[in-house]
């Protein structure tokens, strides 16, 4: 049945960009999602294995999954293209990975179900409307996702690493290449704190360098060649 499903339905919807309507269909039958948690990850397996991010990604928010939805939205991070577009996809991954953080202290501390230590809102609707629906990352096809794989620790290096990345992003909007990104491999990371000497955001780079445990002194040096060969080229 799952199967038919998918080469049915799943796939008309994907040659016809309608989703999004899916989902409705979907809420109306079924308003928990228990009876077609199944069916959902048949639909988001299909999604991965054709790299509709995007589409994952608005399956991932339509199901609760917010550590999947953060994880997913920081690869859309990757790849964009548009400053307007990456630091979106940052805020978002923010608010998923932010929400499921929350809510793991809340269980932890055994605070009442939607409360967490300082009283706010944590409950199943997750996080903002706006956040909600606007490369190495992790995903998962399971009903738990990865809140069920990745333990409070995790999530919470990971959203440091978004708002690291994401004041990057503000300090150097248009001179830090694409590529050059703090989820990526340690010669993509040391470019992003050694690009950041260069332009002067020195307390920016440290705090990079320290968060990941970057080689400081030759950073130190590639930047202080990189500065004085910029500075003896002008007249």
């Amino acid at each position: 049945e799952k199967q038919l499903f998918v080469d049915v339905v799943a796939h008309h919807c994907l040659a016809h960009d309608q989703f999004q309507e899916l989902q409705k269909v979907i809420l109306d039958f079924d308003p928990s999602l228990r009876r077609v948690q199944g069916y959902l990850n048949s639909v988001k397996e299909f999604l991965r294995d054709r790299r509709a991010l995007d589409l994952l990604y608005s399956y991932e928010v339509f199901t609760k999954n917010y550590v999947n939805a953060g994880f997913l939205a920081i690869q859309l991070f990757i790849a964009s293209s548009t400053w307007d577009a990456r630091v979106g996809h940052l805020q978002n991954a923010e608010a998923h990975l932010g929400f499921a953080y929350r809510k793991l202290i809340s269980k932890r501390k055994g605070y009442p179900e939607g409360k967490d230590s300082n009283s706010a809102d944590v409950s199943e609707a997750g996080p903002t409307a706006a956040a909600s629906q606007d490369a190495s990352m992790h995903t998962s096809g399971d009903s738990m996702g990865m809140e069920g794989d990745m333990n409070e620790a995790d999530i919470k290096r990971s959203l440091e690493t978004v708002r690291i990345q994401m004041a990057v992003c503000e300090a150097m909007p248009t001179d830090m290449p694409h590529n050059a990104v703090l989820f990526g491999t340690m010669p993509a990371q040391c470019e992003v704190a050694e690009l950041l000497m260069v332009a002067g955001h020195f307390r920016l780079s440290q705090k990079v360098i320290e968060f990941l445990d970057l080689p400081a002194v030759e950073l130190c040096i590639r930047a202080s060649n990189q500065i004085a060969t910029t500075q003896a080229r002008c007249p």
